[in-house]
């Protein structure tokens, strides 16, 4: 198990949603420099904004891409910004099927939909590898490796 998915799986047992786990376990992994106080701004974005909309892992994963490439604003990263969000985006709603946590997480039931692979329990994660990570840890190892 990688250290991204240690942390993935830490967090979501520690009673987080799906978008904190994801930004805290990135955080904690990358070294982003987040505060535990920063944090709290992921809350709502929780079972897709609580209204089965765009789910949280993708919102989470976004934000630490987000962070990790960044270095202003964001109309001044487009060039860099815009097709990896894309690519992500895309990369998320082929393997899941969808974007919109009511779509996802009936199919990979709570925690699965941030792993690749079938069901598995909330406190086992049956091996399966966080999505985001794949296309995360190609990212920085194409794009961040002097972070």
């Amino acid at each position: 198990m990688t250290i991204l998915e240690e942390n993935v799986k830490k967090y979501y047992q520690s009673g987080y949603n799906c978008s904190e786990t994801l930004l805290h376990a990135c955080n904690e992994t990358y070294q982003l420099d987040i505060s535990e106080e920063d944090m709290k701004i992921m809350a709502g974005f929780g079972g897709g904004m609580f209204i089965g909309s765009t789910c949280g892992a993708l919102v989470g994963s976004i934000a630490a891409l987000s962070k990790m490439v960044c270095k202003t604003k964001a109309h001044e990263m487009l060039p860099e910004l815009r097709p990896l969000i894309q690519k992500h985006t895309r990369n998320f709603k082929e393997l899941l099927g969808n974007l919109d946590c009511a779509h996802i997480k009936p199919v990979h039931h709570m925690y699965e939909h941030l792993f690749i692979g079938g069901k598995s329990s909330r406190k086992n994660n049956g091996g399966r590898t966080p999505i985001i990570g794949f296309f995360l840890f190609s990212y920085i190892r194409n794009n961040l490796s002097t972070r």
